[in-house]
Formats: structure tokens, sequence, C-alpha cells
């Protein structure tokens, strides 16, 4: 970095890193390209309920971190756990609960939108801190309701989404059951809102003018 001309940084904590190493830091957040996301249609849940989380095989251990709220919640309400990314089974005592889809660019659209609720756990370490928020953003551009872990970029995101963040493994039932035993209209209102405010604040398209300055992507073309 030290050798660069800019550096471009995914969120604040990692753009004053970035600051030890080069005075000229741009900050462009994670961004998705919401229309290439299929939108829930039914917020009704589906039967037996459907927790779900998206990502590569490296973060799906991840989902240890809150694999005795997620055996809480399917000794209760039966919910099963659909995990897009890998068909290794990699997880444990969890992976009886565990219905694996392998990703594509097609299969992930059409897996999250047949969620009920999605997951984003994070394990409290510097490296969570610089994460950017992208799986929740994916959960957003498909009007998924969510609940996460509170930390960097996500407790902002949370926010703004107005979805439940968790610490606690009881934080994490309690949110998850909270969602399965609300009404359809107040997941929809979630999923919706989310959606929106993806579109209107992380589309590429809203940062694009932002990326053209931050590479000069103008100076090239003349």
């Amino acid at each position: 970095m030290s050798q660069a001309d800019r550096v471009i940084a995914g969120n604040l904590v990692l753009a004053d890193w970035a600051s030890h190493f080069q005075r000229d830091v741009v900050v462009i957040p994670s961004c998705v390209a919401v229309e290439d996301y299929m939108p829930k249609v039914s917020y009704e849940l589906r039967d037996p309920p459907r927790l779900g989380w998206i990502g590569s095989p490296h973060n799906e251990a991840y989902l240890l971190e809150i694999a005795d709220a997620i055996t809480e919640v399917h000794r209760r309400t039966g919910a099963r756990l659909t995990l897009v990314g890998t068909t290794a089974r990699t997880l444990g005592d969890l992976e009886s609960l565990i219905d694996r889809v392998p990703w594509s660019p097609d299969s992930q659209g059409v897996a999250l939108a047949a969620m009920d609720i999605g997951l984003m756990p994070l394990p409290a370490t510097p490296y969570s801190l610089g994460k950017c928020g992208y799986k929740l953003l994916q959960y957003a551009a498909a009007g998924l309701p969510a609940v996460a872990s509170p930390l960097g970029v996500n407790a902002d995101l949370l926010d703004q989404f107005g979805m439940p963040r968790a610490r606690t493994q009881d934080d994490w039932i309690s949110a998850i059951l909270a969602l399965i035993g609300g009404s359809a209209a107040a997941r929809e209102q979630l999923g919706r809102t989310a959606r929106e405010i993806t579109a209107r604040r992380y589309a590429f398209d809203v940062w694009l003018p932002r990326w053209v300055a931050a590479v000069e992507l103008e100076a090239v073309s003349l």
C-alpha cells in the first residue's frame, strides 16, 4: 500500500489501518447489484421454517459460533438451515439440520428467496471488525429478514434495516424465534425496507461516480 498512488478501502476500520501506510485513502463500501437478486414473493413461513446462510467454505465455520442457538431453535420449531456455498460436510453435529446448495449465480438467487431468515454470525475478532457486511447486503437485496452479529459494518447495516442484532446464544435464540413467531407482514416489512435501502445506498450504480473518480478512469479515457 505504501507504494500505491491511492488505496480504496471498504469501510472506516480498513481505511484507518491503511492510513498507517498510505495518506491517500478513499472509502467505498461493498455494493451489490440488487437487480441480480430474486426478491422474495411470499413471507409465509415454510414448513419447517427455513434459516439460511450463504458464503465461502472458509467462512462457514462461523456458524459454529451459534451452533447451540440453531440447535435450540430447531428443537422448538423444527427449523432447518439452508447453506449455500459448498457441499463438503464440515460442521459436525449441525450437519443433521443442514441442507446444502452448491453456489452458482443462479442457485444463490433461488435459494435466498426461498429462505425465511438469513443468519450472519461473526466471532468477536479484529478480523471481523474489518468485514464489510456483504452477506447482510445479499440478504437485503433478496428482501430477506436477517439476524447478525453487530460487529463492524454489520452494526450500521442492522440499524438502517431495522433488523435484530445478536451477541450471545440467548440473543440469537430470542431474535430468531421472534422473527419466526412474528407475522408474515412484519417479516415482509423488514425485507422490503432492507431491499429498498440497499438499492438506494449500496447499489453499484450509486457508487460508480466515486469509483470512477478514485481510480481516475475519466483521465485515462482522455
